[in-house]
């Protein structure tokens, strides 16, 4: 592609005559759209737009407008089924849309940059006055701390020096602190104290004092040293520093104050007054000693490597522009069927979603199938790691954030961060479970881009295939809407939004150790280890063992791999690797295991109980797929070779461990000692959920019972059958009663799970489910609770009216919980929260 850039006089008349390959740009419409793109790939995708929409655009537009129309709709002209012949852009989209980015360029810039060139920078919009600036065309960075006057610009140069990437980053860590320090403590930095508008220091690492791989040290030496002035004039004044990353690494590790951020801002204040031969304020800088005390907005800490992975993570995802071609896709399909365009509801939307998810999942596998096998698996291996490693970290970052200070919402990110990673590693699963089980060898490797719109087509597929079980299991009322090109889109009435934070903040805050259930016990390890030798060949400990290895293969190996997002090897190699690092484990029931772990391409698609293959990836179901990737981590590359992603195995080790720990199998296996013992568990840990429960109402109240059945205890009154109160609470200074069902109920995942949970604890009618049990325990205790009072010999209550509150209390929270499918009286409690419910609604 060759463009042409024109340059004209003003008020000449030009008459300019090129092939139709060229490209032609007037200079002014150059620079706009130069500055407006965000990576260069941008540049020719917007040629590529002028191709694809050049003979049915408006012919009154100019370069910047037909730019302003591909970025605001992703380079997707026409969205739908129905071509226009016509389409009239806006003649003065170019120029709104040039406002629009100078106005946020300059809404989120300092008061003034690093240099005299604001146009060379870009601005990450933050919170607050803190600014980050990244150089457009040179690696550096600068943290600037808009707040004081004059502004202060802390600079890192990615470029220029050769130093490892972690002291690099801790360098960059370092620039961001000394910045944020002096933002937060801006009234302690007089105006006319370095009488300058703007003082700009440009960091560099202290060569000699280089933190080790154990961590910094303290030190008497200055943490700034080798001062220079590289420019001063009545403006501005641009320094150089070296910075002692060792005392920077012990500073901030573990930080529980703000000590050092506080010191970093003192060390700056000196080392300029210094080089400027003026005295510092020895008021300001016992003002900024006194700031030591606050909580901390910068902490470091260190963790021992769990899986053998890259640092860091990059996962590849659709750009919008993917999801809407992947969506004009399915528009024509719903052309193509003939749906009239309209709102479809409930069990016409199930109809209509059919047919259109029966044609589109065709073309989706056609398109599956143009690439080769072996490739596209490989590369969904690496992206599921990738996927699972940038999650984990984002989550163990937000839990460490905990410790200090922070300017976002750390559920809000908690709860973004689940959700991308659940409906994307939900896409990357399927693509390689489809391409695993179902694909060809013929075809080529997929690219970037190829990758990007298959995951947005599957993305689509599986909103279809999520929409129809959602109405076909009536758990909301929704349906989709298709417009007037046939553009379809899902609805539901329903809003989740309060149950998301709710699940996000359970993931960020954990429970605690007393008021949360035991985990697995050893007995019970010892009985499920003896159990699947018997039904398998091989000990729960061996498979878990196998699946730490492969985990940590680099590791295995002694450090003679590099990292990687994925690891291949024969199956003999594999195998050897196991026998040196579990030699306690016989090699037969090593290979045992290693095959059991591996995922046979013909049984992704069959269900347990069945021979057959279904027609797709059986996403709708859940337990009876016993060959799914999550815990099936090793796939065949050749006869020979296994390859596996060393994440995917970490989480499958997880999944095991977890799930028997929580009294159940990971699918259904059909091992019925197996089932038996983890049977068992289940048992004990509702017995232990009980238990919890007491204690937490102990703290509370003097009259508790625990599992107290009327019927039984005392059978000379002819008590109804109602059950056992789990725990039953009286407080009789007010008259309250607290009556509480403890149920460990096993979590859903998929949406037929959701159903039969919903009908367990809800009931299919109001006579039937757990609630219904709870209903009638209700009102006995209404009727009948002076005689419970003297059968206990519990003190007659105040004469206050009586409550009666009813708990349900369980380790885990689900939506239906939240938004119940009819008003019910029982309060849905997680144990971990039971404290706080108690505290809260007894005012202590």
């Amino acid at each position: 592609m060759i463009a042409v850039v024109i340059a004209p006089i003003a008020g000449a008349s030009i008459m300019f005559e090129h092939s139709s390959t060229l490209k032609t740009l007037f200079l002014v419409d150059l620079v706009s759209i130069v500055e407006s793109i965000h990576r260069t790939q941008e540049l020719e995708d917007y040629f590529a737009f002028l191709n694809a929409n050049g003979e049915s655009a408006s012919p009154f537009i100019g370069a910047m407008d037909q730019f302003a129309a591909y970025r605001y709709s992703h380079g997707v002209l026409i969205g739908g089924a129905i071509r226009p012949t016509y389409i009239m852009l806006d003649p003065h989209g170019g120029s709104n849309f040039r406002f629009e980015q100078l106005r946020d360029f300059w809404a989120s810039a300092p008061r003034l940059f690093p240099d005299d060139d604001p146009t060379t920078w870009s601005i990450k919009p933050a919170k607050g006055t803190l600014r980050r600036l990244t150089n457009r065309s040179r690696p550096q960075m600068s943290w600037c701390a808009d707040q004081v006057t004059p502004p202060l610009h802390f600079m890192f140069d990615v470029e220029a020096q050769d130093i490892e990437i972690s002291h690099g980053e801790l360098l960059a860590l370092f620039v961001h602190c000394v910045a944020d320090a002096w933002n937060e403590r801006a009234e302690l930095l007089p105006v006319g104290l370095l009488a300058r508008q703007r003082i700009v220091t440009y960091c560099r690492a202290n060569l000699n004092r280089l933190p080790s791989d154990g961590g910094g040290e303290p030190s008497t030496e200055p943490l700034l040293r080798g001062w220079r002035i590289l420019n001063r004039n009545a403006d501005s004044l641009v320094l150089y520093v070296e910075v002692d990353l060792s005392q920077v690494a012990f500073g901030l590790e573990g930080a529980s104050d703000a000590r050092f951020e506080a010191f970093c801002a003192g060390e700056w204040l000196r080392g300029v007054c210094a080089l400027l031969g003026i005295s510092p304020d020895e008021q300001i800088l016992r003002a900024l000693a006194r700031t030591a005390e606050r909580m901390p907005r910068f902490t470091m800490s260190h963790s021992e490597r769990t899986v053998d992975v890259p640092d860091y993570p990059d996962p590849i995802s659709p750009r919008p522009e993917h999801f809407k071609l992947a969506r004009r896709d399915l528009a024509m399909e719903f052309h193509a069927e003939g749906i009239t365009p309209g709102r479809y509801e409930l069990r016409a939307a199930k109809d209509v979603i059919d047919k259109i998810r029966d044609r589109y999942r065709c073309s989706v596998h056609e398109h599956i199938r143009r690439f080769d096998r072996r490739s596209l698996v490989r590369f969904a291996v690496e992206q599921f790691d990738q996927l699972v490693v940038e999650y984990d970290r984002e989550s163990m970052r937000l839990r460490m954030s905990k410790s200090h200070e922070v300017d976002f919402d750390r559920t809000e990110k908690q709860a973004k961060a689940h959700r991308e990673l659940v409906l994307a590693s939900r896409n990357v699963r399927y693509l390689l479970e489809f391409g695993y089980s179902r694909g060809t060898s013929t075809g080529r490797a997929p690219l970037i881009e190829d990758w990007r719109g298959l995951i947005a087509q599957v993305d689509w597929l599986l909103v279809l295939y999520g929409a129809s079980d959602t109405l076909h299991n009536e758990l909301e009322v929704g349906g989709v809407d298709v417009d007037q090109d046939f553009i379809p889109e899902v609805f539901y009435e329903g809003d989740d939004q309060a149950y998301q934070q709710e699940a996000a903040n359970e993931l960020l805050e954990g429970v605690s150790d007393e008021d949360g259930v035991a985990e697995m016990e050893e007995p019970e390890r010892q009985r499920l280890d003896a159990a699947f030798v018997n039904s398998v060949g091989f000990s729960l400990s061996t498979l878990l063992s196998v699946l730490a290895v492969l985990g940590r293969w680099v590791n295995a190996n002694e450090g003679a791999l590099p990292l990687a997002w994925s690891y291949e090897a024969p199956k003999a190699d594999i195998l050897a690797v196991l026998v040196e690092r579990l030699p306690e484990v016989p090699m037969d029931e090593l290979e045992i295991a290693v095959d059991f772990l591996t995922l046979d391409p013909d049984r992704v698609c069959v269900l347990a109980g069945r021979d057959r293959e279904e027609g797709d990836v059986p996403i709708w179901e859940h337990r009876k797929r016993v060959h799914r990737y999550t815990i099936r981590p090793l796939l065949r590359s050749d006869q020979k070779r296994l390859v596996w992603g060393a994440a995917a195995a970490h989480s499958a080790f997880g999944i095991w461990n977890g799930t028997f720990s929580d009294g159940y199998p990971p699918a259904d296996f059909g091992l019925l000692e197996i089932e038996e013992v983890a049977a068992s568990i289940k048992r004990r840990i509702e017995h232990d959920l009980e238990l919890r429960a007491v204690d937490v109402f102990r703290r509370h109240f003097t009259y508790v019972e625990h599992g107290i059945d009327f019927r039984s205890r005392f059978p000379h009154d002819c008590f109804e059958d109602v059950g056992d109160f789990d725990v039953l609470a009286y407080r009789p200074e007010d008259n309250r009663w607290f009556m509480v069902e403890c149920k460990y109920n096993k979590p859903p995942f998929c949406i037929k799970d959701t159903r039969r949970l919903r009908e367990e604890v809800f009931g299919r009618t109001r006579d039937s489910g757990q609630l219904a049990k709870i209903a009638r325990r209700r009102s006995f205790l209404e009727e009948n609770a002076s005689r419970m009072l003297e059968l206990l010999s519990w003190p007659t209550g105040a004469t206050y009216e009586r409550r009666i509150e009813d708990l349900y209390v369980c380790p885990r929270i689900f939506p239906f919980m939240r938004r119940t499918p009819r008003p019910v009286q029982t309060q849905f409690v997680r144990l971990g929260k039971l404290e706080a419910v108690l505290r809260s609604e007894l005012g202590g």
